[in-house]
């Protein structure tokens, strides 16, 4: 190899390296500007519905509607599977950007409508769920494995702070700005996200290596995955359980504040911020547990969330509750963190796409139907029975979980090696070096015909 060869793959190693330095800085700036323009968008939307609308049975129809909108990222997994993500996520940022537009001068010349509005809301957030998965199979590509967690730690910690930040701004002037000023927003939010794409696709090289044995189209191999993997079966399924038990503390929390806080509004909004803050600090504190064991990342803060519900259900006051939910979502910053880095971890690249999205729309599933339930019971035992008892449960699923063991592959490599395993793999990785040099230097030493 001659003296030129070897400097072109030192700059292209020393260039790969920096593209990695900025690649996740950049996705998360596109991610987060589309975020706060999408969540500013979603707060106007649902202001306007309910204005147009005022009624409660109407606007919890369009709610449900748009959730479940979740649910088709069991197919859109798929797709990510079969595309190189990067390009799959600029054309969704494209086609996003394209229905804000047009939005905007629908709504610029007429006033808006709700079967109009919610077609626009139910439209946009049908093509945000294949840049979900896309996402989440590419961080693997931009984080090594000892900073993946720090990295997806980062990611949520994004993703919630604008949330927050949308919240608080959209509630101080939606009443100020007409909706063609959210969706014009949302438009220029979407096309920061393009532009930083863009930028990631010039800064990193994405690998695509499909398996030619799979089945790219079957969108079942996710689950069918997930089904026969120990781990994530065992991890799927206590998530589906926590959040059917624990989905009515979603839906019923206005209820709670009303019927037995005896509280106003401010207290209700101070709900919503104190548990984003909590999942926000629980998303850092993540950074400082990379080391302990995957079992007590999960086990430990499920039954904290369990025990903060049950806590503010037994003694019901203001500042308890708004306590135990800033608990409740520090313990679930974790465990999102956990869950996620563990599925981009150990599921093979090829799949990353459908395993995700079947787990998005696992877990999202079980929410709905947990809030439908316990707003029936609800009724007929009140709000804080549905609380005490959605925490019991999940305290006995955590509980549970906890006599199985979890075989995390990362933690067995680390107990099982023996000590002349690594050297005699080194040892043969040196012959083999050695052969592929000797050959080579022998072909040299062949004259040219």
């Amino acid at each position: 190899m001659s003296i030129s060869s070897n400097n072109e793959i030192q700059g292209l190693t020393v260039h790969h390296q920096q593209g990695l330095r900025w690649s996740v800085p950049i996705l998360l700036t596109g991610e987060g500007a589309s975020q706060l323009g999408d969540n500013l968008f979603m707060l106007a939307a649902d202001w306007y519905i309910a204005k147009l609308t005022q009624n409660a049975a109407i606007i919890g129809i369009f709610s449900a509607l748009f959730a479940s909108t979740s649910l088709i990222m069991v197919f859109t997994g798929g797709v990510a599977d079969r595309h190189r993500r990067m390009p799959l996520m600029l054309a969704v940022d494209a086609v996003q950007t394209a229905i804000m537009v047009a939005a905007t001068f629908l709504y610029a010349a007429i006033p808006p409508t709700v079967v109009g509005l919610a077609s626009i809301v139910l439209l946009t957030r049908l093509v945000g769920m294949f840049f979900m998965p896309a996402v989440n199979a590419l961080i693997p590509q931009l984080a090594d494995d000892d900073s993946l967690e720090r990295v997806n730690g980062m990611y949520q910690c994004v993703s919630m702070s604008m949330e927050m930040a949308g919240t608080l701004i959209g509630g101080a002037i939606v009443a100020l700005l007409p909706l063609a000023a959210f969706t014009a927003i949302d438009a220029l939010t979407f096309l920061a996200s393009f532009a930083c794409v863009g930028v990631l696709m010039r800064l990193h090289v994405e690998t695509y290596e499909p398996d030619e044995d799979d089945d790219a189209h079957g969108w079942r191999q996710g689950i069918d995955y997930i089904r026969g993997n120990s781990l994530m079966h065992g991890v799927i399924m206590l998530a589906l359980v926590v959040n059917f038990a624990l989905g009515p503390v979603m839906s019923l929390d206005v209820l709670w504040v009303q019927q037995v806080l005896h509280a106003s509004a401010f207290v209700y909004s101070s709900i919503q911020i104190v548990l984003m803050v909590g999942v926000i600090l629980g998303n850092v504190a993540v950074f400082a547990l990379q080391h302990a064991p995957f079992k007590a990342k999960l086990i430990i803060p499920l039954l904290v969330m369990a025990g903060s519900i049950a806590t503010l259900a037994l003694f019901p006051s203001v500042w308890l509750t708004l306590a135990m939910i800033l608990v409740l979502g520090f313990a679930a910053g974790i465990v999102n963190v956990t869950v996620s880095t563990t599925v981009q971890r150990f599921t093979p690249e090829h799949l990353l796409g459908r395993v995700n999205g079947a787990l998005l729309t696992g877990t999202q599933a079980a929410l709905p139907i947990g809030m439908a339930l316990g707003g029936v019971i609800a009724q007929h035992v009140g709000v804080a029975n549905v609380f005490l008892g959605g925490g019991a449960i999940a305290i006995i699923a955590a509980l549970v979980a906890a006599t199985r063991p979890w075989n995390v592959p990362e933690e067995e490599t680390e107990d099982d090696d023996e000590p002349g395993e690594s050297e005699g793999t080194e040892t043969a990785e040196t012959l083999a070096t050695a052969e592929s040099e000797a050959v080579d230097a022998a072909q040299d030493t062949v004259p040219n015909n």
